[in-house]
C-alpha cells in the first residue's frame, strides 16, 4: 500500500482508539472489516477515508455496548444477601418461612400437574384396552364362525394399537404383554400356523439341492457324495459316486439321475458312479439356472430358464439328454425360485406362484399370509401329492390346496435358512435341507 503525508499516524490512532473502545472480539471483527476494505481498493489508500468508513460501522456496535454497561453499571448482586444478613433473628426466620412455603406451594403444584397427567394416562391407558379388549373379542367371534381372513385382519389391527401403546408401570406392562399373546394366538389359528416337532437325523453336505433317489438323501460337493438312506438311518460318505460336479439333479429311474454340472446336463448312473457326454443345446446359464424336475408321465427333464423366460423339458433315457422344447413362455420366469409338475407346471417366483396348464396360465390364488413370502424357497408337488408345499427360507412351510387355498403353514425358527425340501405324503414327513443339516417333520 501507499499512503499520502500522516496517514501512518492516523491510522495508529485509529487503531489505538478502537482498540481502548472495544473488548477484543469487537476488535477483531472491526480490523478485518479495515482490511478488507483496503484489499479491495487498488492504487493510493485514502486512510481517513477508510478509518471514518469502519468507524462508522462499528458505531452501532459501540453504542449497544455503552448502553448495555449502563444497565448493569450499578447493580449489586450481593446486596440481598446482605440485607439479609442485617436482618433480625426473627425476621431472618420470618424471612426463611416465607421461602419454604413458596418452594412447598411450586412443589405441591408442579406435583398436582404430575398425579393429573398421570391419571389422565391411566385413563386413556384403561379406555384404550378396553377398544382392543373389544377387537379381539369380535376376532375370536369371527374364528369360531370359520371367517379366518376377517379374524386375522382384526387381530393385526389389535397388535398394530398395542404396539402403538405406552405403558407406565408393571401392571400396564404385563397386561399389554398378556393382549400381544392373546393377539398371536388368534393370528396363529387364523392363518393356521402350527408348530412342528423338527429334529435333525443327519449331517450331509453344505449344498443347495438335495436329491432323493432309491430312498436315499444325498448331496453332493467337489464330486464328493454324502447320502442317508431313509430306511436304515445311516449316514455315508463317498458311497454314491460321479465323474462330474453335481449342482443339481433329479432322479429319473431306481440307479439313473440327471445333472447339471454346472454348464450341461447329463446322465448320471448312481450305482456305477458314471456320468454321460454332457449335453448343453438350450441348457441355461448358471446364473439363469434354477433346478430339475423330472415328469415320469412323459419321461422329461423340466428346468427354467430365467434368462430367456421359458421353461424348457428334455427327453431323458439312460443314454443321454435329447430334443429340448420350450413348455412355457412368461416375462415372470424372470423372478423364478423353483418349479414343480403334475401335469401342469407350479412356478415359485419372488412373490407368487404361477400356473401354467398345456402352457396356458390357469388359476392358481396365492394366500394371503400374516407374513409376507420371503422371496426365498422352493416349492413341490407331484401327480401323487394331493397338496403344494412351498419351502419359504425364513422358517415356513406354507401348504396349500391345488388352488392355492391355504391350508395350513408349519412355522420353526429351526427352518430358518432352509436350502431345500423333500415331501413324502404317504409317510406324512418333510425332509429338509438347512445348511448341510438334513431336518425331519411330521405331517
Amino acid at each position: 500500500y501507499s499512503s499520502k503525508g500522516g496517514s501512518s499516524k492516523l491510522l495508529s490512532a485509529a487503531g489505538s482508539k478502537i482498540k481502548g473502545t472495544l473488548n477484543k472480539e469487537s476488535a477483531q471483527k472491526l480490523w478485518g472489516t479495515i482490511k478488507a476494505t483496503a484489499q479491495n481498493r487498488t492504487g493510493t489508500l485514502n486512510v481517513k477515508n477508510l478509518s471514518g468508513k469502519a468507524l462508522s460501522q462499528g458505531s452501532a456496535g459501540l453504542q449497544r455496548i455503552k448502553e448495555q454497561a449502563k444497565q448493569y453499571r450499578h447493580i449489586d448482586f450481593r446486596s440481598p444477601f446482605v440485607a439479609f444478613k442485617n436482618f433480625s433473628r426473627p425476621k431472618q426466620f420470618f424471612t426463611v418461612c416465607v421461602l419454604v412455603l413458596a418452594i412447598a406451594v411450586v412443589v405441591n403444584i408442579f406435583v398436582a400437574q404430575s398425579r393429573k397427567r398421570t391419571a389422565d394416562t391411566i385413563a386413556a391407558f384403561t379406555t384404550q384396552i378396553a377398544a382392543i379388549q373389544k377387537i379381539l373379542s369380535d376376532a375370536e367371534s369371527k374364528l369360531v364362525f370359520k371367517d379366518e381372513l376377517g379374524a386375522s385382519t382384526l387381530a393385526q389391527t389389535a397388535n398394530t394399537k398395542l404396539e402403538n401403546l405406552e405403558t407406565i408401570n408393571e401392571t400396564q406392562a404385563q397386561q399389554k404383554q398378556s393382549l400381544l399373546k392373546q393377539t398371536e394366538e388368534i393370528i396363529r389359528q387364523a392363518n393356521k400356523i402350527e408348530a412342528p416337532s423338527v429334529s435333525q437325523v443327519a449331517t450331509l453336505s453344505s449344498a443347495e439341492h438335495l436329491l432323493l433317489q432309491n430312498n436315499q438323501l444325498a448331496t453332493v460337493t467337489n464330486r464328493v457324495v454324502v447320502s442317508y438312506n431313509i430306511d436304515t438311518s445311516l449316514t455315508k460318505d463317498g458311497e454314491i459316486k460321479t465323474q462330474t460336479e453335481v449342482v443339481d439333479a433329479t432322479a429319473i429311474s431306481a440307479n439313473l439321475a440327471v445333472a447339471f454340472d454346472g454348464q450341461g446336463l447329463n446322465v448320471w448312473d448312481t450305482s456305477k458312479g458314471t456320468n454321460t457326454t454332457p449335453f448343453f443345446q438350450n441348457v441355461p446359464k448358471p446364473a439363469d439356472f434354477t433346478s430339475l424336475v423330472f415328469y415320469p408321465t412323459n419321461s422329461r427333464v423340466y428346468t427354467v430358464d430365467r434368462g430367456t423366460n421359458q421353461v424348457i423339458s428334455y427327453a431323458a433315457t439312460s443314454s443321454g439328454l435329447s430334443k429340448p422344447t420350450v413348455s412355457v413362455k412368461d416375462a415372470k420366469l424372470a423372478d423364478a425360485q423353483d418349479l414343480a409338475i403334475d401335469g401342469s407346471i407350479y412356478i415359485l417366483t419372488k412373490t407368487d406362484i404361477k400356473k401354467f396348464t398345456a402352457g396356458k396360465v390357469a388359476t392358481f390364488l396365492f394366500p394371503a399370509l400374516p407374513e409376507a413370502f420371503s422371496g426365498t424357497g422352493k416349492i413341490y408337488t407331484d401327480s401323487k401329492a394331493s397338496k403344494v408345499y412351498i419351502l419359504d427360507a425364513d422358517g415356513k412351510i406354507i401348504i396349500t390346496e391345488k388352488t392355492g387355498k391355504l391350508v395350513r403353514i408349519l412355522q420353526s425358527d429351526e427352518l430358518k435358512g432352509a436350502n431345500d425340501f423333500v415331501v413324502d405324503e404317504a409317510a406324512k414327513v418333510i425332509y429338509v435341507l438347512r445348511n448341510g443339516s438334513l431336518l425331519k417333520l411330521g405331517l
